[in-house]
């Protein structure tokens, strides 16, 4: 059996654009505009200027009572039975190896990755559970043999991957014939942003596309699991629900987003 969960992301915010006559340019010393803050950069997290936001808006994330329910729904999904193993790729802090590792009372061993330093640093000082171990690797090139896992789970891992086809075929290598992968990840399609102002709303979904790598793969995964032979797929489409403009700054840099967008002419 393999599974996969595909999330949307719709924003809804009453309060989002009070500062829209008050943004800034800077340029670096070619007189080039600098993009202040950018998704991608979790694809290459320690060496991003933003490190330190963004390990704290993976904190909110979680905490998020909306993304809680995904998670949950998206760790039954798994199905993992005492004595088998798991593995989480691209495991950030490392709140959901825990999770896994909670399932079967800590009968069950849980391997976690990440390519980034700091996510296994924290990870690991966070850790509850002797059955999870934390390890550096990066997703397009697992070391582990051929069908060595019961059970695989992603989260938001392939929106940050110019090619996602790599990390998906090598998270399938590294399942068992009969194993459950589950993948949460985004679709920006189903973006909402509130207030809706003509001209500019529009115009901000659009950046918010262009600074990820992938913004549309979570409506691609049915058609992902289908073309590479996994049966008994089921997609779970949720919502993330943010309700306010001060919850919102706590999740990416909006006012930085914004005067990115005055920098590079998205306006025009």
């Amino acid at each position: 059996m393999r599974l996969t969960a595909a999330v949307d992301l719709p924003i809804v915010d009453s309060d989002a654009l009070p500062f829209l006559g008050n943004m800034q340019s800077s340029v670096d010393d070619q007189g080039k505009a600098k993009q202040k803050f950018d998704l991608k950069d979790f694809s290459d997290l320690d060496h991003s200027p933003n490190i330190e936001f963004l390990v704290s808006s993976m904190e909110v994330h979680y905490q998020h009572a909306s993304m809680q329910a995904i998670k949950q729904r998206a760790l039954d999904m798994l199905e993992f039975s005492p004595g088998q193993t798991a593995i989480e790729v691209g495991c950030g802090l490392g709140f959901d190896a825990e999770a896994i590792a909670e399932i079967n009372g800590n009968q069950s061993k849980v391997i976690a990755v990440d390519f980034s330093n700091r996510m296994i640093s924290e990870a690991k000082s966070r850790s509850r559970h002797q059955n999870v171990t934390y390890l550096r690797q990066h997703a397009n090139f697992l070391d582990f043999p051929n069908e060595a896992f019961d059970a695989c789970r992603a989260e938001r891992l392939l929106v940050s991957q110019k090619n996602i086809l790599s990390p998906f075929l090598e998270m399938k290598r590294i399942l068992k014939f009969n194993g459950i992968l589950c993948v949460t990840d985004l679709d920006f399609s189903k973006m909402v942003l509130q207030p809706e102002l003509s001209g500019i709303t529009l115009k901000i979904i659009q950046h918010w596309q262009h600074i990820v790598r992938s913004p549309f793969v979570g409506k691609m995964l049915p058609k992902l699991f289908r073309e590479h032979h996994f049966a008994n797929i089921h997609t779970q489409e949720e919502i993330f629900f943010v309700k306010s403009y001060r919850d919102l700054k706590k999740i990416v840099q909006f006012e930085a987003m914004l005067e990115d967008m005055v920098d590079y002419r998205d306006w025009e």
